[in-house]
């Protein structure tokens, strides 16, 4: 069974930043998730650890999907494509309820623009390798934060985002 470790760079408002990659280094990309809000469904990024990721029919839509399983309090958190996953209840863009955006690339946003968020890009291109190099076999993951602080862009009064640091 092949390995997978989900390393996490950074998190904030605009999202959960993190570097996915197999074991020997043979597979990487980015990922994009939800920021951290105590593992609640939909709002979201999964508590670090370690998972089993399955391959699985969604009668729902009609695709198969990779599947994070047994994630402690949740359920339905999978592979998706999208670009971003900010928390929408602090006025950023999210195509997230929870599930883990892989990237070929990452657009930070521009420092200087308060209005810019992160984003991870060409998802469907990054998807489609992570499938054919785990073959859509079960394979191990293994999330771990990287980082304890980030700076985190929110809304002023003023409806202007700004900069602050918290702790996680």
């Amino acid at each position: 069974m092949k390995l997978a470790i989900l390393r996490r760079l950074h998190t904030g408002d605009d999202g959960t930043l993190g570097h996915l990659f197999e074991a020997m280094r043979e597979f990487e990309c980015w990922t994009l998730e939800l920021p951290w809000r105590g593992n609640r469904q939909g709002l979201s990024c999964i508590p670090a650890g370690a998972y089993f990721v399955g391959w699985r029919y969604s009668p729902s839509s009609g695709r198969y999907y990779y599947y994070v399983q047994d994630v402690p309090g949740r359920s339905g958190v999978r592979f998706e494509i999208g670009n971003w996953a900010g928390d929408k209840l602090n006025g950023w863009k999210s195509d997230s309820l929870g599930c883990i955006f892989p990237g070929e690339g990452v657009y930070a946003g521009d420092p200087t623009d308060p209005d810019e968020q992160m984003m991870v890009v060409r998802s469907g291109d990054a998807l489609t390798k992570l499938i054919e190099y785990f073959g859509k076999e079960m394979f191990v993951l293994f999330v771990f934060n990287a980082v304890r602080s980030s700076a985190r862009r929110t809304l002023t009064s003023s409806g202007r985002r700004s900069n602050e640091t918290v702790l996680q």
